[in-house]
């Protein structure tokens, strides 16, 4: 299921629009910060390019991972579940497309 979708700006990432149904936790803020940093960081995520980060309780030692870690608190993740959230990006045209959902299918993960 989604949980959240924003689009914005690559270039300054200003939210251009954003929706989530039912949204507990503070999933725009931290999905502002994602693009923040991704605007930072342009090498992550290229032009045409469709990228899935998988929020997982694994510690690891990349940017992403430690700011994904960071959004699962976020969003309510509180240590003891297993519960994963996929970040689904796609860059085209200067925008970022974002939605985060919670489903373990990988069918249900193609962006």
């Amino acid at each position: 299921m989604i949980v959240y979708a924003m689009i914005c700006r690559a270039i300054d990432a200003a939210v251009l629009v954003e929706f989530a149904e039912e949204l507990q936790g503070n999933a725009p803020q931290v999905t502002s910060s994602l693009m923040e940093s991704l605007r930072d960081h342009p090498e992550l995520v290229n032009e045409g390019d469709r990228k899935t980060y998988v929020q997982r309780n694994e510690s690891q030692s990349d940017f992403i991972s430690h700011f994904l870690e960071s959004c699962a608190v976020a969003l309510g993740d509180q240590g003891n579940s297993v519960e994963e959230f996929y970040f689904h990006l796609f860059k085209m045209n200067g925008i970022f497309y974002c939605c985060i959902g919670d489903d373990p299918d990988t069918r249900d993960q193609k962006v």
